[in-house]
């Protein structure tokens, strides 16, 4: 089960994405697969060590397939998405945050300043959004992001 679950987890995936425009966390390949596992599991047992029926065996074994879904979904999925974080920033979220110039920026063209982040420091490349000259270890606001480029102010000294 574990190696179907790997191999298929990401396909499984991304055919939900696809066939779902909304997003729905308890249908993920996890709680499928567990239900899935648990289904055929709980037939097996149930039609050879029972005298029961096939429909109430197959009944049975939807609910605790059933069970098996949500209780894998609350249990492990859940948690394990509230605990989940990411040192990941997009340069739109960099927008008014202070950082300092690593190296100059010239009046037309680009230098490197660097940006504390949640993550850690990151080095962007960036262009002066006043047109003027900008000294390496000047303090410095992001003012805007264009493309891939960081337009910067220098801070006002109070």
């Amino acid at each position: 089960m574990t190696i179907l679950s790997f191999i298929f987890s990401n396909f499984l995936d991304g055919i939900l994405d696809s066939l779902f425009s909304f997003d729905l966390p308890i249908v993920s390949s996890v709680t499928i697969f567990s239900a899935l596992t648990v289904f055929g599991g709980s037939g097996l047992i149930l039609s050879r060590y029972t005298e029961q029926p096939n429909s109430m065996v197959i009944t049975f074994s939807l609910l605790l397939s059933f069970a098996s879904f949500i209780l894998v979904y609350f249990l492990l999925v859940r948690p394990s998405q509230k605990v989940e974080s990411s040192v990941g920033f997009r340069l739109a979220e960099l927008k008014g945050k202070k950082g300092v110039v690593i190296t100059t920026i010239p009046r037309q063209g680009m230098g490197e300043v660097m940006i504390t982040t949640s993550g850690g420091n990151t080095n962007q490349i960036a262009q002066s959004a006043t047109g003027d000259s900008i000294s390496q270890g000047t303090k410095i606001i992001v003012s805007d992001v264009a493309g891939h480029i960081l337009l910067v102010k220098p801070l006002a000294n109070k």
